[in-house]
């Protein structure tokens, strides 16, 4: 991966030509383990209320691919607390949300 850094990409803007440096970025996900009481706090502690993915296909294509495998649910509207983490040069996609099931017994399956 380091040698990726020292690739540049030729490219046009405004019809001149430029170079672009190639960047690797790694893309984690994460999973938050909250009480259902807490969702408008946590979703806000993370979340962004406008949804980028509209914005860069790639991103919607991505979600969607990981939504439907893992069978997340749609994030719902929440409360806003207007408690945040700070998260400087971090960019966080909420991306679904998903309930715990739980067998007769009560056990977390």
């Amino acid at each position: 991966m380091e040698n990726l850094e020292d690739v540049y990409c030729d490219f046009t803007y405004e019809g001149k030509p430029h170079k672009i440096q190639l960047m690797p970025r790694e893309v984690k996900l994460y999973e938050m383990v909250f009480p259902e009481e807490r969702l408008d706090s946590v979703l806000s502690l993370f979340g962004d209320k406008e949804d980028y993915s509209d914005k860069f296909l790639w991103i919607k294509k991505i979600r969607n691919l990981i939504v439907k495998t893992i069978g997340l649910k749609q994030i719902p509207k929440w409360k806003d607390t207007g408690i945040r983490v700070d998260r400087p040069h971090a960019a966080v996609h909420l991306i679904g949300i998903k309930k715990d099931i739980y067998n007769k017994e009560g056990e977390m399956l």
